[in-house]
């Protein structure tokens, strides 16, 4: 019984057809891009999601100490976070696409919000 297949490639283009899944995520890897790259990504989410699936992703609160820290500790691995959108405006590009269902964060003790996780539901509406 076949269960499916890995695919290994970038988040802004892939090999899939147009309303292929029902579910999906991304979590943790927005970060280690622009807002340019992030926008055409999340295109490319709302194309392979089929209509009213779910999506949940996440991204860093730019603004946390935490956050901060979080990113220098990436940067200092060779992975530099690129990431230079506030939550507000992220979630106003991706309401252009998906329904915000939910929205967690990730609590850093006295230091505020250290990531913010995002339950989507795809605005794409079935004509079936």
């Amino acid at each position: 019984m076949s269960i499916g297949s890995l695919h290994c490639g970038s988040v802004h283009s892939t090999p899939f057809e147009d309303s292929c899944f029902d579910i999906g995520d991304c979590v943790g890897v927005l970060e280690y891009y622009e807002k340019e790259f992030v926008e055409v990504a999340i295109k490319e989410f709302y194309r392979i999601m089929k209509p009213n699936g779910r999506f949940v992703l996440d991204i860093p609160n730019i603004k946390s100490p935490n956050g901060r820290v979080m990113m220098l500790i990436e940067e200092c691995m060779g992975r530099p976070d690129k990431f230079n959108m506030l939550p507000q405006e992220f979630e106003n590009m991706i309401e252009k696409y998906f329904v915000i269902d939910n929205t967690n964060r990730v609590l850093v003790e006295k230091h505020g919000y250290m990531e913010m996780i995002y339950c989507l539901q795809c605005k794409k509406k079935s004509y079936c």
